[in-house]
């Protein structure tokens, strides 16, 4: 039996989305914007993976046992939620 997990609106950002690009709120509260599957190359045989940029500090503080996620709003810009994890 699945609980119904709550979400919780956190913060209302001012930016669009652009295709092929992943936004995510780092551990440093930045709301950082990178490319799916980015490689900037290879050194020695191994893969070097492109940095994500930072677009803002949000200002939140991260609560442990929560993940925070990014999606549209209905008027398209950029909304960080948050849901309670389950660890078993």
């Amino acid at each position: 039996m699945r609980k119904h997990k709550e979400t919780e609106l956190v913060l209302e950002t001012k930016f669009k989305r652009k295709s092929g690009r992943l936004y995510f709120l780092n551990k440093d509260g930045y709301l950082c914007e990178g490319r799916m599957g980015a490689i900037a190359g290879y050194e020695e045989g191994k893969v070097i993976h492109a940095k994500p940029k930072k677009l803002f500090k949000t200002n939140i503080q991260r609560k442990e046992g929560y993940l925070y996620f990014c999606k549209e709003g209905e008027k398209k810009p950029l909304e960080i939620w948050r849901t309670k994890m389950d660890r078993k």
